[in-house]
């Protein structure tokens, strides 16, 4: 007989999701040391869905960042529409279910701006994926390429078994921490530690470069021009590229975020699954295979 679960996932499958887990809100919710628990959002959660889309491989055959992160959007409109599309089916069966924004940060859940969840723990305690050590999520089909999408809901969900792999081999390799422009990413362990042990990111330092037209660059441009001096010449500020730039990406998210150097840390990642299906030496990828080993 096929259970909820089992009809569950050959629905998520169906409708696109590429790694389809589920994790105990409760034994999720022990785990968690700040207000993105469950219960901060629904009480009374039973279960966490979480899944994974993956990018365009394509997306890195260009030099156009802006281009490049739109595409990101693209999936993340994906894990969106997933979202939604997998609570229908619960509450057409009679559950709750509440699906989580990708995107969305919560200021009132901790000083720095948080997600409801996040998501990249929530995937690794459903045991779709691993956490790296620059704290972006790992597919074992895609790698770093993914975006991450999550439901809560009271139905009674079979939990997601350790896949008992490691994607991330942490300071073994290091390509994302040695690349980082702006020195995000741990370049130290102890002898001998696990990954979970040292994995982490100064978001401070990848912001300043991943959010070349975000929020906080925002603040910064504005902040100069509340305190220069001499004061700027106010046609060449307001005719200045940078606004027409930002006004484009609050409309159409064209080159919104994911924009730092075209996605150093991704780009360079070890776990680079599916790169064999282009060949080592393709030449619609401005980096093959081989520019990573490099």
């Amino acid at each position: 007989m096929t259970t909820l679960t089992e009809e569950l996932r050959a629905f998520g499958g169906a409708r696109g999701a590429d790694d389809f887990g589920i994790v105990s809100a409760d034994v999720y919710e022990a785990k968690v040391p700040n207000l993105q628990k469950p219960s901060t959002t629904a009480p009374g959660m039973r279960s966490i869905i979480a899944f994974t889309k993956h990018m365009m491989t394509g997306a890195f055959a260009t030099r156009d960042i802006p281009v490049q992160s739109l595409n990101s959007h693209y999936a993340i409109d994906q894990c969106e529409r997933l979202s939604f599309e997998i609570g229908e089916w619960l509450e057409a069966r009679g559950y709750l279910a509440v699906p989580i924004p990708p995107e969305a940060a919560d200021m009132d859940l901790q000083r720095s701006p948080a997600g409801t969840l996040d998501l990249k723990w929530v995937c690794e305690e459903a045991n779709i994926g691993q956490v790296g050590l620059d704290l972006n999520f790992l597919s074992p089909g895609y790698g770093a390429r993914v975006y991450l999408g999550a439901v809560m809901t009271d139905a009674p969900l079979d939990p997601t078994p350790p896949r008992g792999e490691e994607l991330c081999p942490g300071m073994k390799c290091g390509r994302c921490a040695v690349i980082c422009p702006t020195q995000a990413v741990p370049l130290k362990a102890s002898q001998g530690a696990h990954l979970a042990a040292y994995r982490g990111l100064n978001k401070r330092n990848c912001a300043s470069g991943a959010e070349r037209l975000g929020i906080k660059p925002l603040y910064l441009n504005l902040e100069k021009l509340v305190t220069a001096s001499p004061v700027p010449d106010v046609d060449r500020v307001v005719d200045h590229r940078y606004w027409k730039e930002f006004w484009q990406s609050v409309n159409n998210k064209l080159g919104a975020f994911a924009a730092c150097l075209q996605g150093r840390c991704s780009r360079r990642c070890a776990t680079v699954a599916n790169w064999s299906q282009w060949g080592e030496s393709d030449s619609r990828l401005i980096l093959t295979k081989d520019a990573f080993y490099h």
